[in-house]
């Protein structure tokens, strides 16, 4: 894979459609929203939550859309088109198993079969291992250790309670540290001869691991990145990202958090009642009272199994409170008005959730180029079904 090319076809792309990704666009209210995306959402409205999932699952292609739309949805399937790992599934010990969740199992079982192809016998350092579930995978049944490395000293404490009562055959394969992980931390290992490994290192903590990866005695990294939104400086690090990337926001962090491969109706109806009470309490605001954009944070999910009337109450400034009117804000939420605007923004949402995966690819290509700059033989493909574990693509590395 040529991780420059697609760096840069994807640079265009997202600088082509910067007015749709890098930014909410509820934010565009009481204007137009954006040309080229009132272009890809034409007649869209009329669609059913089920065509809205197949599109936003890039299952398109049983679907009558308008050209700009089909062509649009192309070319981001041919972006995102990355290679798949293909290896034989290894059956794993019940007990390893015990008290995990079935996406954990996936990719536990997953990682045990891709490095079970490997010449044994495996080490393997393992960041933000927590109670070590998938180092005790990957040691169980051959001659193998890991250094398990986490700041949650309960997680390692329940780690080696699991070793003492159901793996004891791990028991001198696994040793438990507490660290704090940065790019020094990493450096400072003695990585020789033992594969650094992290699955899903929060926000900037992947970035750390891989710049002390390639100033470190390490051979080989595997890992898997995670939490983009937590990201600060830590975007556009190599440095044909610093000459030729782009800008990216926090929206567009926030927008490759949000990615998933495949949207049900039922997701769609979720959405649609909570995007209806947050897009209602933004407007009515600014329409009232010429207030910008109100974040409600994270909301419960009763919030919207009451009335419109008493979300905005609650979630609305508390010096307007007095000036709310009853009868007005129900005459509101049930305007045509508000209907037609709700509608319009919703299927505008949909299309810009296809970014989400665009933005979370050009920051991985980012940290693969980075590697191949330090000297790394790179493989960058999708290890998990991403159905199941929806950050999927794992950075494999060696020097």
């Amino acid at each position: 894979m040529n991780f420059k090319a697609s760096f840069l076809k994807i640079k265009k792309f997202l600088e082509r459609y910067e007015n749709i990704h890098a930014q909410e666009l509820i934010n565009y209210y009481p204007n137009d929203l954006p040309k080229e995306l009132l272009e890809l959402t034409n007649g869209l409205t009329t669609n059913s939550l089920e065509e809205l999932a197949s599109i936003e699952s890039i299952q398109f292609s049983h679907l009558s859309l308008e050209k700009p739309l089909m062509d649009f949805l192309v070319e981001i399937k041919d972006l995102l088109d990355l290679p798949k790992l293909n290896v034989e599934k290894v059956t794993l010990n019940k007990r390893l198993l015990r008290k995990l969740k079935p996406k954990k199992i996936h990719e536990v079982s997953i990682l045990k079969s891709y490095f079970s192809t490997f010449n044994n016998p495996l080490h393997f350092v393992d960041i933000g291992s927590g109670a070590g579930h998938l180092s005790n995978a990957l040691v169980w049944e051959n001659s193998g250790t890991s250094l398990c490395l986490d700041m949650d000293e309960s997680l390692q404490e329940i780690g080696k309670n699991k070793i003492n009562f159901w793996l004891s055959d791990n028991k001198d394969k696994i040793t438990f540290k507490k660290l704090y992980v940065t790019q020094s931390s990493v450096e400072k290992l003695n990585l020789k001869n033992k594969i650094l490994i992290s699955l899903h290192g929060c926000g900037a903590l992947s970035v750390e691991l891989i710049k002390g990866f390639v100033n470190s005695n390490g051979k080989q990294l595997l890992n898997f990145g995670c939490c983009y939104y937590k990201l600060n400086d830590e975007i556009n690090i190599s440095n044909f990202a610093k000459e030729y990337g782009t800008k990216l926001t926090k929206e567009n962090l926030y927008l490759a958090e949000r990615t998933v491969s495949s949207v049900s109706i039922s997701d769609l109806k979720e959405r649609v009642m909570v995007k209806k009470y947050r897009y209602a309490l933004h407007m009515y605001l600014y329409d009232n009272f010429k207030l910008g954009y109100t974040s409600v944070g994270n909301a419960s999910s009763k919030d919207y199994k009451n009335d419109f009337f008493q979300y905005l109450l609650k979630y609305q400034p508390k010096k307007l409170i007095s000036e709310m009117d009853k009868e007005k804000v129900d005459l509101f939420f049930s305007s045509e008005y508000f209907f037609q605007k709700f509608s319009e923004h919703f299927v505008a949402d949909s299309i810009r959730a296809l970014f989400g995966r665009v933005i979370e690819l050009y920051l991985l290509l980012d940290r693969a180029i980075y590697l191949q700059e330090h000297g790394c033989r790179v493989e960058m493909m999708e290890f998990f079904d991403s159905e199941i574990s929806p950050r999927n693509i794992g950075l494999f590395a060696t020097k």
